[in-house]
């Protein structure tokens, strides 16, 4: 959706609007830098922890929509310029209130910080709770089943992966 709504803008700006090939090229690349920037976020994710992304993410969108709406050189596209700094407002919001969005209570437990982890669970649920989510989680770390292309391609997850595809083309296909 974003990468459809800034197409029209993207192939004036580069002038790419009359060049078939290049707008595939530049649709292409863009979906391809998504596909990376997911598989990398994960990874990071379960190396780092949820917050400091979200935090890292939160410092992008703000600069990047405040630089978007402040150095625009599109002289035609002056009015839109307030689009741009308009988002600039819920970027600053969620910056803020990523700050105070505790580190994820699986992600610490699995890291060895299980203080860390109780003291969370211990403030959404109670004591009780933060224990048996604990019990859980240690459980789910010891268990010997490996996840993988294997599980996922395996007989019983094949109906459900064959569906996701098939949304996801007509998706693509109806726009």
């Amino acid at each position: 959706v974003v990468i459809g709504g800034a197409k029209p803008f993207y192939e004036l700006y580069f002038g790419i609007a009359d060049s078939p090939t290049m707008q595939g090229l530049a649709m292409s690349v863009a979906l391809l830098g998504c596909l990376i920037g997911a598989m990398v976020a994960g990874m990071m994710a379960d190396r780092y922890g949820r917050k400091p992304l979200l935090l890292i993410s939160a410092f992008i969108f703000f600069s990047s929509a405040y630089a978007t709406g402040a150095f625009s050189t599109f002289s035609w596209f002056l009015v839109a310029r307030w689009m741009f700094w308009g988002a600039a407002f819920p970027a600053a919001i969620f910056l803020l209130l990523t700050c105070f969005i505790p580190e994820s209570p699986r992600w610490l437990a699995m890291k060895g910080k299980d203080n860390k982890a109780w003291n969370v669970l211990s403030k959404i649920g109670g004591d009780d709770y933060a224990e048996q989510e604990l019990q859980m989680v240690e459980a789910a770390g010891n268990s010997k089943s490996e996840g993988g292309l294997k599980l996922l391609f395996s007989r019983p997850f094949r109906k459900v992966l064959v569906l996701g595809i098939v949304v996801a083309v007509f998706q693509q296909w109806c726009g």
